[in-house]
C-alpha cells in the first residue's frame, strides 16, 4: 500500500541523510534531480503537465481522482493524438477513461485499421499481416486503488505521448494504436487518495507507526464492494470488468502491460513468470515472444541499475488476471510490480520514493510501447498464427464441445450464458432431448458450447476440469471450470454426440423473464430453486405480504395441470394478508416478480393439493419472517468475504445490509 506525503525539497534530503546515517551500504538509487521525463526530447509547451491541473508536481502527493480524469480530457482536447471516451462507470458513479493515442492519419481511418486488426483473430478470416498495419499496445493503471505509482503514472504516459516532439514519437504513433485506460478502480483509488490527503503534511514522515502508513479497512486495494478487480476479468461481475473486456475484445490488442506494487522489501518484477506455472493452453511461443518483449524493460533498468527479477513468485496460470487473460487471445500479457515507497522510507534494497517509483513505471511503460514497434510485425503474425492454429487444434481434439443446463433455474443459467457471450463464445440451444454420460439433457432448458469457434482455447479452459499440474504450487487460482462454479448439469461430448438435429440456434444472453401468472382465486406458488427466489421472498415481505414456505415436496393444481414443487416452494395466501393489501394488488406484485425477477408463478384456485397431507393450510407451511441483515466489518474481518455478501445481499437481492463495525 502507498501511503504518500507530500514532500519538499529540503524534507526530502533530510529524511536521505538520516537513513544513510542507518544504512550505510544501500542500492545506489536515480537522484531526486534526475530529470522525470526524457531529458534528450523536447515537449510541446501547448500541452499541460500533470502537475498544472492536479496542484502538485508528480511524486509529492497523490494525485486526487477527479482531477487525475479532468487532466487527461483536458490534453484529449489540445492535441490530435488523443481520443478520449468513459469506458465504463463505477458503482460510485466515477468514469473509467479509454483513452486512444496515435498519429491523427491513424485516428483518421480509426475503425478501418480496428477492423483489419480484428480480422486477424478471426480464423475465417482472410485477412493477413500488411506493412501498414500497427500493432496495437494496451496500458493498464490501477486495478488496484491502492497501488498508487500505477495510477499516478498514467498521467505522465499520457503526457509525454500527448506533449513529445520529433522523429522518434512521430514514427511510434504512426506504427502504433495505444489504448490506455486510466484508471481501472478509481473508487478504491479515491479512497486511498483521501487517506493520504487527510493524513499527508508538507514534511515527510517515513516512521511507520504514523499513522498514515498504516493500512486502513478495508484499504484502496478494492472496488465499492470490496472485490479484487484483478480477478474479476474471467468472471466479469462489476461495471469496470464488463467494460475493459469489452474494449479489449474491441481491440484485440498485442501486447497488454498491467501495473502494480508489491511489498516495500521488493524490486522490481516484471513477466515472464514461473516458467513451470503456465496455463496449459497458453502457447509455449507466447512465452518466448514475451521474454522478448521484456528485453526492452531489462535494458533501461539496467542503463539506470535498477534492481528487478523475473520468473520466480509470480505466474501466468489464472486466466481471470489482467496479465494471464491476454496470453488467451494472442497478446503478451505483461505484469509489471513496483515495490511500494509508503511515502519515503529505508528498505534492504536502498532509498525508496514516490515520484521514482511513478518514474520507474512512466519509463517502463514507454518501453513496452517501443517493443511493440520493434515487434511489430512478429507480434501481428502470432496473432494470425495464433488463430489459424485454432483449427488444428479442434480437429485434434476428441471434444467437440459441452452440453450443460440448469433446471428449474432459468436465471442462473442466464448468468453463465451472458458470461460466456462477454468473453465472445458462441452458445447454441439444444435442439432435441439427449442422453450424455446416463444424464439427461431437455432441449427446453439445455445449452451447447460448441469446440469448433475461434475461441476454442476460452471453450476449454472455461469447460475442462484439469487435476494434473507441473507445479502444485500456485499464486492463487488454481481452478475455476464454470458449469462446476454454476453447479450446472453438465457433460462433454463427441463427434457422435452432435450429430443429427441436436445443435440449436445461436443466442445471447437475454433475462429470462416470466408472464404474468393468471389471477388466483385462493393463492400462489412458486419454486425455491430459482435464483432470484429470495429477492422476490423480500419483495413479497418488504410490500407487507406474509408468504409461507413448505417444509416438505408438494404437488399443486393449477390452470395449466398438476406442478410439482421441492421442499421450499413459497405460498402466498390470499385473504388472510390482513391491512389494506387486496388481491388485485398482490397480483400486481407477483406479475413484477415473473417479469423483474424471472420467476414463474403459479395461480391456485384450492386449498386443496394433491399431494397427502400437503393441503395448503397443512402445518407443513412455515411463515417466513422478515430478516434483518447485521454484517460485521472492520479489522478482522476479511474485507473479500464481507465485500462478496454486501455485493450479494445488495445489489443482487435488493435487501438492505446493516454495517456493524467489529
Amino acid at each position: 500500500m502507498q501511503l504518500l506525503i507530500r514532500i519538499s525539497r529540503l524534507g526530502l534530503a533530510l529524511a536521505t541523510t538520516l537513513t544513510l546515517l542507518v544504512a550505510q551500504n544501500v542500492t545506489a538509487q536515480v537522484s531526486r534531480d534526475t530529470p522525470f521525463y526524457v531529458d534528450s526530447i523536447n515537449y510541446d509547451p501547448n500541452i499541460p503537465r500533470p502537475e498544472t491541473v492536479i496542484g502538485h508536481p508528480l511524486g509529492h502527493r497523490i494525485a486526487r481522482n477527479d482531477l487525475l480524469v479532468q487532466y487527461l480530457r483536458i490534453i484529449a482536447e489540445l492535441t490530435p493524438r488523443i481520443t478520449v471516451e468513459t469506458m465504463a462507470y463505477t458503482h460510485e458513479g466515477r468514469p473509467i477513461l479509454a483513452l486512444t493515442i496515435t498519429s491523427p492519419e491513424n485516428h483518421a481511418r480509426i475503425d478501418t485499421i480496428k477492423a483489419a486488426h480484428v480480422a486477424l483473430s478471426d480464423p475465417t478470416s482472410r485477412q493477413e499481416v500488411d506493412n501498414d498495419m500497427p500493432i496495437i499496445t494496451w496500458l493498464n493503471y490501477g486495478v488496484h486503488g491502492a497501488e498508487v505509482s500505477s495510477t499516478d503514472s498514467s498521467m505522465a504516459v499520457a503526457y509525454h505521448l500527448a506533449a513529445a516532439e520529433g522523429d522518434e514519437i512521430e514514427a511510434t504513433l504512426q506504427q502504433s494504436v495505444i489504448i490506455l485506460i486510466a484508471v481501472f478502480n478509481p473508487d478504491g483509488n479515491s479512497r486511498m487518495s483521501a487517506w493520504n490527503h487527510m493524513h499527508g503534511g508538507y514534511v515527510p514522515v517515513s516512521n511507520p507507526s504514523h499513522r498514515l502508513h498504516n493500512t486502513f479497512w478495508p484499504g484502496g486495494r478494492t472496488n465499492h464492494y470490496w472485490f479484487d478487480l484483478n480477478r474479476q476479468w474471467l468472471i466479469i461481475q462489476h461495471p469496470g470488468p464488463r467494460g475493459w473486456v469489452a474494449k479489449f475484445h474491441e481491440w484485440k490488442p498485442n501486447i497488454t502491460v498491467d501495473y502494480h506494487e508489491m511489498g516495500q522489501n521488493s524490486t522490481y518484477y516484471f513477466h515472464p513468470g514461473a516458467p513451470n506455472r503456465t496455463f496449459p493452453y497458453i502457447p509455449d511461443r507466447s512465452m518466448e515472444l514475451l521474454d522478448q518483449v521484456s528485453d526492452r524493460a531489462r535494458s533501461w533498468l539496467d542503463s539506470e541499475q535498477r534492481l528487478y527479477f523475473n520468473e520466480e513468485n509470480y505466474d501466468n496460470y489464472y486466466i481471470g488476471k489482467g496479465s494471464t487473460y491476454p496470453h488467451m487471445h494472442a497478446s503478451m500479457g505483461m505484469l509489471f510490480e513496483q515495490a511500494s515507497s509508503e511515502g519515503f522510507l529505508d528498505t534492504p534494497h536502498g532509498v525508496l520514493s514516490f515520484r521514482d517509483n511513478i518514474r520507474t513505471q512512466y519509463r517502463t511503460s514507454l518501453e513496452m510501447i517501443r517493443a511493440g514497434v520493434e515487434m511489430r510485425e512478429e507480434l501481428l503474425q502470432y496473432q494470425r498464427d495464433f488463430s489459424s492454429e485454432s483449427f488444428e487444434l479442434i480437429d485434434e481434439d476428441a471434444i467437440k464441445g459441452y452440453v450443460f443446463s440448469a433446471p428449474g433455474d432459468k436465471a442462473r443459467a442466464y448468468h453463465a450464458i451472458d458470461i460466456l457471450n462477454r468473453h465472445q463464445i458462441q452458445v447454441n440451444r439444444l435442439e432435441q432431448d439427449i442422453t450424455v454420460d446416463n444424464i439427461e439433457f431437455t432441449a427446453d432448458n439445455s445449452y451447447l458450447v460448441l469446440a469448433d469457434q475461434a475461441q476454442y482455447r476460452m471453450v476449454k479452459a472455461l469447460f475442462e476440469k484439469i487435476t494434473n499440474f507441473e507445479d502444485n504450487t500456485f499464486y492463487d487460482v488454481s481452478a475455476w471450470t464454470l458449469p462446476l462454479a454454476f453447479d450446472f448439469d453438465y457433460a462433454s461430448l463427441g463427434s457422435r454426440d452432435i450429430r443429427g438435429n441436436v445443435v440449436g440456434e445461436i443466442i445471447t444472453a437475454k433475462f429470462p423473464s416470466e408472464s404474468a401468472p393468471a389471477r388466483a382465486d385462493f393463492a400462489y406458488m412458486f419454486s425455491w430453486s430459482n435464483y432470484y427466489a429470495p429477492k422476490a421472498v423480500y419483495r413479497l415481505l418488504n410490500a407487507g405480504v406474509r408468504p409461507k414456505f413448505a417444509n416438505k415436496p408438494v404437488t399443486i393444481d393449477t390452470a395449466n395441470g398438476p406442478v410439482d414443487l421441492d421442499r421450499g416452494g413459497i405460498l402466498v395466501p390470499l385473504g388472510w394478508q390482513g391491512g389494506d393489501l387486496m388481491d388485485s394488488e398482490i397480483h400486481d406484485l407477483l406479475s413484477v416478480i415473473a417479469r423483474e425477477d424471472g420467476i414463474e408463478v403459479h395461480a391456485i384456485n384450492s386449498g386443496h393439493t394433491p399431494s397427502i397431507g400437503m393441503d395448503l393450510g397443512s402445518p407443513n407451511f412455515t411463515n417466513i419472517t422478515k430478516p434483518k441483515v447485521l454484517l460485521l466489518v472492520g479489522n478482522g474481518i476479511t474485507a473479500y468475504d464481507a465485500g462478496e455478501v454486501w455485493h450479494q445481499l445488495d445489489a443482487r437481492m435488493n435487501m438492505p445490509v446493516h454495517m456493524y463495525d467489529k
